[in-house]
């Protein structure tokens, strides 16, 4: 995935922001995937997308313990509503690259994202009707009132995006 020829593209940048937003704390290759489709007249296409994202929607804060040891444990929780509503999403900007709420495997693929890849992704998500948020959380089977928290996160996290400069 890092090695990948389009790693550095806006697009994955994009899905690594997502990612972010959904508190995603696994990233590793075999998670992500960029692949070509036949596009028709315009050539191929490519697709970024995400094979696996069960380590999100929770907490993306590791045990202070298990930091202080050095071991390799769970980064954060899962599917965890308290947890996703209490953790972070930006902690600032340096150098023109943004520093997320993350600490978890491969921060490297996160540490040269762009404020214009943030703000980009961000613009994307907002276009995203209540609606649709709602349909998405209702086919994950999640109860009206914790779909309305999350989705209230969601749009907190995207206004953060926004605001960049």
């Amino acid at each position: 995935f890092a090695k990948h020829p389009l790693a550095r593209t806006r697009q994955m940048a994009g899905l690594l922001v997502a990612q972010m937003m959904l508190n995603n704390w696994d990233l590793k290759d075999s998670n992500n995937k960029v692949i070509g489709i036949n596009g028709g007249e315009g050539g191929p296409r490519r697709l970024y997308m995400v094979r696996d994202l069960g380590a999100s929607l929770g907490s993306n804060e590791q045990a202070k313990w298990v930091r202080w040891m050095g071991i390799r444990a769970a980064q954060g929780s899962k599917n965890d509503l308290e947890g996703f509503l209490e953790s972070g999403f930006i902690d600032g900007v340096e150098n023109g690259r943004v520093k997320f709420s993350y600490s978890g495997p491969n921060k490297p693929l996160v540490s040269n994202i762009t404020v214009d890849d943030v703000r980009w992704t961000a613009q994307l998500m907002s276009r995203l009707t209540d609606q649709q948020w709602q349909d998405a959380f209702r086919a994950a089977g999640y109860t009206e009132a914790d779909s309305a928290r999350f989705i209230a996160k969601f749009k907190e996290k995207i206004a953060q995006g926004l605001a960049l400069k």
